[in-house]
């Protein structure tokens, strides 16, 4: 079985909303206001999240914090007034609760949920930006940590994530194919195009490499354009051998 992420419904769940939060540096941990301290729930999901809401320590932070008022409206985030000696009044149904103010007398806390969409956007921009301007994969080690600091109210930046090998995934298995199937389905649409190809020994995989373009008139640029497509790797490689992994590229199927 794979391993569990936090999971963001899970902050719209009653029993968590005072306390408990995602652990920005590790998507299989979250993390706990009161305690403050990060749990794993990669192996038990919110099995985790209900064991620790239950341990003992938990606990006592929790009757500590309902024993101070001005603590315990800070990590409430229903209440809409100063919390007294008395219970205050809360509304029965939660959509029904008026629009929270901030004032001189009381704070309000606000829960704001990122989804991840957003936090996928945020993060396959970054890779894009590194691309196209030939940053290395070694330039995104602790990014995250600079983004959260430029911009501290940003809740995105809170849950971006996009070191070196996230990067590297992103673009390999993401992007790479995406855009290569793009420019394919594009290529069915024009009327011809000619195939560029030069093979060489890669110094690397000590095999021969052969890379090949394509070039053809782009309508929408008005000009001739060339772009790359693949690149095949062969062993000892023969002009049968060339021929052959041309005709495997089913160019336009």
């Amino acid at each position: 079985m794979g391993k569990t992420r936090f999971q963001d419904a899970w902050l719209g769940e009653e029993a968590y909303l005072s306390w408990l939060t995602p652990d920005i540096k590790d998507h299989y941990k979250a993390n706990c206001k009161l305690c403050k301290k990060s749990f794993d729930v990669s192996a038990m999901g919110e099995s985790a999240v209900k064991s620790h809401m239950k341990g003992s320590k938990h606990q006592q932070k929790v009757r500590a914090v309902r024993t101070n008022p001005s603590v315990f409206s800070h990590f409430n985030p229903k209440s809409n007034a100063p919390v007294s000696g008395s219970q205050g009044s809360t509304c029965e149904n939660p959509d029904d609760r008026p629009t929270p103010t901030v004032s001189s007398s009381a704070s309000t806390s606000k829960l704001t949920v990122v989804s991840l969409e957003d936090q996928w956007r945020a993060e396959v921009l970054w890779t894009m930006k590194v691309v196209t301007s030939h940053y290395s994969y070694n330039s995104c080690t602790d990014v995250e940590k600079l983004f959260q600091n430029m911009f501290p109210d940003s809740d995105i930046a809170k849950k971006f994530t996009c070191g070196e090998k996230k990067c590297s995934y992103i673009l390999c298995h993401g992007l790479a194919p995406y855009f290569k199937l793009q420019q394919r389905d594009f290529l069915r649409g024009v009327d011809s195009f000619v195939i560029l190809f030069d093979e060489s020994m890669n110094k690397f995989t000590k095999n021969k490499q052969m890379d090949f373009h394509v070039r053809f008139f782009d309508d929408t640029v008005n000009q001739v354009t060339t772009r790359y497509y693949t690149s095949t790797f062969m062993g000892h490689a023969y002009a049968t051998t060339m021929v052959d992994e041309f005709v495997k590229l089913r160019w336009g199927s």
